[in-house]
């Protein structure tokens, strides 16, 4: 009785136990769960992504985390990766409405139009009375240029709720694209009634009355836009279209100012002030202009054929031909370019290349005169005309300014993510802690050294204090003059010089350890890494060295005559290093990394494969595989790629994604 009493206490006991630790985990995912929400409310969206990984990862099954990790990767940009997390909730619960409707709208933003429908539609199945899949409905068959099937829908979204602005926000859009301007106006009207705060309701509205040539009304919607939002940039542009049809080329010249200083990158408010500079004599200013455009969008025809228009009227006849030789080489029926190359070439006295310019655009004219393609073998087109707006002008120009997480927007460098190296922990109190991996290696050499120094694995690199480093390598070579055979003490004694950059002596170190103990791993790799780093120095003070980047990824300087150690020797030591542990993906790692600055693209590919394979969270050799693969122009498999880190935590991915990745 006794006995079976303590049993009885025991289980109770356990009972407990296992219902605080149900509880606590049950508390934490709740926990993540506010944190991420909350993240997410703060457009912190890649700390939100954090905090549903870690649900996702003790918690496979539930469907919450997906869902929000798919919002927050959507409105980072990366829509591939919403899409599959929209997909895996849907997998895991195919009765969840919203899963299907914000899967449509990701559809629609990599243009897969029919596939976001067949989504909506599914969305409507689960719940018909959701007015929001009706608007996105409308949005997608605006993009597909449907516009009285969207109308219908836009006409349920309302019917089922005369309150939401966005559905007549969209049916005002509808409205524009089928010239029914007075309707649209309507339709922005009731969109500003229900929201009288949103600077992008005033704004379309502007646009609707823009387009039905009411310019000086459409100011000042663009005028109570700017009002609401300062750095509202499609009000500042739009604002100077209406400028300039009214002849104010003063205020329009102003905003576009305002344009390129909000958005410095914008080549369409470049390319319009270019065309007003020149309207008003200004022509050095508007080449300048041109120029910038030049660089921003190098294949722009329109670009180099007006800046040859310019060109010519200030005589500068030999640049007019250049400029208009640019235009033809990128499309070569363009025969208006022609026809003005004869015109610079006459000036120049090149009388036989002027004759055949004009015959040959004549040629092309005749060409193409029954074929219906009349753009630019058209003489009667003006091509120095303002652009109004175009998908270049609307993919950069959206409403709204860079969030705080939006690291979509951030201008990054795009190059490879650095390779990982042994660092000294901490040399004294005030140092920065180094953001470390761990590897069993190292664990192992840091008990050896008896607490001497820490060294740990780490990409980042720290200015140490010089003094209290070569204290410490003071130390370290009575430690080696006193133990000789001591291998950990020469290794240590290695890392210090490279950290002060002294390369040659801690290579001698490295050398020393191997010859003492051939299979000491870290050795190899460490003395890879140096041998690289050190090949990297010499090269910088050559005048041709560049970045290893995705743009100029090809740049091996493995072959450069400067190079210290050739590309064998240092493969070799990652090789040997990998054959003595084939799970230290560290050295893999560095050596995918290795291949592809020397251009072996595909080994350096297989390399980081390895490395997810033998590690699914390796964020790092995600990302280089993906940059990688855009160069080898598999754009869909890098996208995957980079929207695995990005949600690993590499921030630089969204920015990338951004560029590379949108249809």
């Amino acid at each position: 009785m006794y006995k079976l009493f303590i049993n009885k206490e025991l289980t109770l006991v356990f009972l407990a136990i296992i219902l605080s630790q149900i509880c606590f985990a049950q508390l934490n995912i709740n926990s993540f769960i506010f944190r991420g929400k909350n993240d997410i409310s703060n457009q912190q969206y890649s700390s939100a992504i954090n905090n549903f990984n870690k649900i996702i990862k003790v918690k496979p099954e539930l469907v919450e985390p997906y869902f929000l990790r798919g919002i927050a990767k959507y409105n980072l940009g990366d829509f591939r990766g919403a899409d599959s997390d929209f997909t895996k909730v849907i997998e895991l619960n195919p009765f969840f409405a919203d899963a299907y409707h914000y899967k449509g709208v990701t559809k629609n933003m990599l243009n897969d139009y029919s596939s976001a429908i067949e989504n909506y539609n599914k969305a409507i199945e689960y719940a018909p009375n959701n007015e929001k899949i009706y608007v996105s409905i409308g949005i997608t068959q605006n993009m597909l240029k449907q516009y009285e099937n969207a109308l219908e829908n836009l006409n349920k979204a309302i019917k089922i709720n005369k309150s939401l602005p966005s559905a007549y926000m969209v049916r005002g859009i509808t409205k524009t694209a089928l010239k029914k301007y007075d309707e649209a106006i309507d339709d922005f009207t009731e969109a500003i009634k229900l929201n009288p705060l949103s600077a992008e309701y005033y704004a379309k509205r502007g646009w609707a009355k823009y387009e039905n040539e009411e310019y000086r009304k459409a100011i000042s919607d663009f005028n109570q836009a700017i009002k609401i939002d300062i750095k509202n940039v499609v009000s500042y542009y739009l604002r100077a279209l209406s400028k300039y049809k009214i002849i104010d080329y003063t205020g329009a010249m102003s905003d576009y100012d305002k344009v390129i200083e909000l958005n410095p990158k914008n080549s369409i408010a470049y390319y319009n002030r270019a065309i007003l500079k020149s309207e008003i004599g200004a022509y050095n200013k508007a080449i300048d202009d041109y120029n910038k455009v030049a660089e921003l969008k190098p294949d722009n025809i329109l670009t180099y054929y007006n800046r040859a228009g310019v060109k010519i009227k200030i005589d500068d006849f030999n640049g007019a031909i250049e400029d208009y030789s640019k235009a033809i080489d990128i499309y070569p029926d363009f025969a208006s370019a022609y026809l003005n190359r004869s015109v610079a070439k006459k000036r120049i006295n090149d009388l036989k290349g002027a004759i055949e310019d004009y015959n040959e655009g004549i040629n092309r004219i005749n060409q193409y005169k029954n074929s219906g393609e009349l753009n630019l073998s058209d003489t009667s087109e003006n091509f120095q005309k303002i652009v109004e707006l175009d998908s270049d002008f609307e993919a950069q120009l959206k409403p709204g300014e860079i969030f705080a997480g939006r690291i979509q927007d951030i201008e990054v460098i795009i190059e490879l993510a650095e390779n990982y190296s042994i660092q000294i922990s901490s040399i004294n109190s005030s140092d920065v802690e180094l953001q470390s991996y761990y590897s069993s290696l190292l664990e192992e050499l840091n008990d050896k050294l008896k607490k001497t120094i820490k060294l740990q694995l780490s990409k980042s690199k720290v200015n140490y204090n010089l003094d209290s480093v070569l204290n410490y390598i003071e130390k370290a070579e009575k430690n080696v003059m006193n133990n000789p055979d001591n291998v950990q003490y020469l290794f240590l004694q290695g890392i210090l010089q490279h950290t002060i950059q002294n390369y040659n002596k801690s290579i001698i170190n490295f050398n020393k350890v191997i010859q003492q103990e051939p299979d000491f791993i870290l050795a190899y790799f460490i003395r890879a890494n140096i041998m690289d780093e050190m090949n990297e120095f010499i090269n910088s003070f050559n005048d041709n060295y560049d970045i290893i980047s995705l743009n100029n990824i090809s740049n091996s300087k493995s072959n450069i005559s400067s190079d210290i150690y050739n590309k064998d020797i240092i493969l070799s030591d990652y090789n040997k290093a990998i054959e003595l542990d084939s799970n230290f993906v560290f050295a893999l790692y560095n050596r995918a990394n290795f291949k592809c600055k020397t251009a072996d693209y595909w080994g350096a590919i297989s390399d980081y494969s390895i490395v997810i394979n033998k590690n699914h969270d390796f964020a790092e050799a995600y990302y280089n595989r993906g940059l990688t693969l855009i160069y080898l122009n598999d754009i869909q498999k890098a996208c995957i790629d980079l929207s695995k880190s990005g949600e690993l935590g590499i921030k630089p991915a969204y920015n990338v994604i951004k560029r590379y990745c949108r249809e």
